[in-house]
């Protein structure tokens, strides 16, 4: 099950150093509040800018070039360098220049704003932190171009995962509090360092998915080298007990989060990682199948321990899935107002209002989409705010051809495509992805599978 990874199976020094500062900063991100605040966006953009200069004159002074170049994924970069592009002239004041363009859905109000965004400051601050998720997936490209950084990295992200999941369990048992203290919402459900229980939930989805696919890397590596006997089983038995640990332990806390759509999307990531496995190696079937009939029978258990907050907020999904609904229609309603200009990166705030009507309730602050998809399309349109969909979809369509030829490391490229169908699917009901603790976990798993199907200059 273990696939020769990117190119090198060693890492020098400066590689170590990389991969532990990486570690160090994504650990933290989750800390303050999921990092979903302003200080805090300029706070990580400073680290990771700074990491990228100390990075780039180390390599310089050996005379060494990245291990994985812009060049080896120029398509990319060029739609992502487009993306941010847009995100620039939203801000530029030429609104009176850009006719209807700019003043699409202001006709009532009687003015021509400056520029195309309704809000050229969050629009800029929606830059900031594209341009550091840029930085993240850059380095742990690097780091992912390494066998043995990369394995490492994966066992470090489980274990800030799981560390978090605990956080999260022992938070709500000992006052429900966050931080230390006391919650103002989301009372009664896990929220861990989040202030949001269902952003808090996605980021524990990527732990389960990352513990599914260490659990099964295990399992394989023992069904394909089963005739070394005991010897190796006794090798392979802490290795289980430690990843399925881990899962229960990213499953318990899910389940205390309350939210839905959280431990819809869980789910989804463990079968996509089994799919996977069966799909490599048809040997394992019964494998997962027996691994399918335990996690059933842990789930039911917890459940029955801990889920009752969650099982009452599944009774009540017909009656919040109508105001979704009509929540969505009006966003519609707003993107056909501008669909190729948008309103703006980061905007939608302050755009809604100009569509927002009964049954969407007004006792309620509509600050975000509820869907990262249409938050793309309202905020940058139709065109632009496509491209960080086509850029995801591109990458799992890459990391799925080269795990069914068998080139890279399994169980990178697994990890990945679990994140991707994780935020994919959550996505599309919720803006887990626009918290950026969230996003740079995504974007980080994502590199590190995505490393071992790109060309590497080593």
């Amino acid at each position: 099950m273990r696939g020769g990874g990117a190119y090198r199976r060693t890492a020098p020094r400066s590689s170590r150093v990389l991969m532990r500062t990486m570690m160090v900063l994504i650990g933290l991100a989750p800390l303050p509040l999921g990092s979903n605040r302003p200080f805090l966006w300029g706070l990580t953009a400073f680290a990771i800018g700074l990491t990228i200069l100390v990075w780039a004159i180390s390599n310089r002074r050996k005379h060494a070039e990245p291990t994985v170049t812009l060049q080896s994924m120029r398509l990319q970069a060029v739609l992502f360098g487009a993306f941010l592009l847009f995100l620039v002239f939203q801000i530029l004041p030429i609104g009176p220049w850009l006719g209807t363009l700019a003043s699409a859905g202001l006709e009532n109000l009687d003015v021509v704003p400056h520029t195309l965004s309704l809000a050229p400051g969050e629009t800029l601050l929606m830059l900031l932190r594209q341009l550091t998720y840029a930085g993240v997936f850059f380095l742990m490209l690097q780091v992912g171009s390494s066998d043995s950084q990369r394995s490492k990295s994966l066992d470090v992200l489980l274990i800030i995962i799981t560390a978090y999941a605990m956080i999260g369990i022992a938070s709500l048992r000992m006052g429900d509090t966050i931080l230390g203290l006391q919650k103002w919402a989301y009372l009664g459900s896990a929220t861990g360092t989040f202030v949001n229980r269902n952003s808090f939930a996605t980021f524990l989805a990527f732990g389960g998915v990352l513990a599914t696919t260490q659990l099964v890397d295990v399992i394989g590596l023992w069904r394909e080298r089963r005739r070394e006997g005991g010897a190796l089983l006794r090798r392979s038995l802490p290795g289980v007990m430690l990843y399925s640990a881990a899962l229960l332990l990213i499953l318990a806390a899910v389940v205390s989060t309350q939210s839905r759509m959280g431990f819809a999307v869980i789910l989804c990531g463990v079968l996509v990682v089994l799919g996977l496995a069966v799909a490599r190696n048809l040997r394992l079937l019964l494998g997962a199948l027996g691994l399918v009939i335990l996690g059933g029978l842990a789930l039911l258990g917890l459940l029955l321990f801990y889920g009752e907050g969650l099982l009452t907020r599944l009774d009540a999904l017909e009656k919040s899935t109508e105001v979704r609904m009509a929540l969505y229609t009006q966003i519609l309603e707003l993107i056909a107002l501008r669909p190729w200009g948008g309103f703006g990166g980061g905007a939608f705030a302050s755009a809604f209002p100009l569509v927002h009507e009964l049954p969407v309730s007004a006792h309620s602050v509509w600050d975000k989409a509820h869907s990262s998809y249409l938050a793309l399309w309202s905020e940058i349109g139709l065109i632009f705010g496509s491209i960080p969909i086509i850029l995801l979809g591109f990458m799992a369509l890459r990391l799925l051809t080269s795990l069914l030829a068998k080139r890279g490391s399994w169980r990178a490229q697994t990890v990945a495509l679990g994140a991707i169908v994780v935020g994919a699917v959550h996505s599309t009901v919720d803006f887990s992805l626009e918290i950026q603790a969230n996003t740079i976990m995504f974007l980080t798993l994502i590199a590190l599978g995505y490393a071992t199907t790109l060309k590497s200059t080593k």
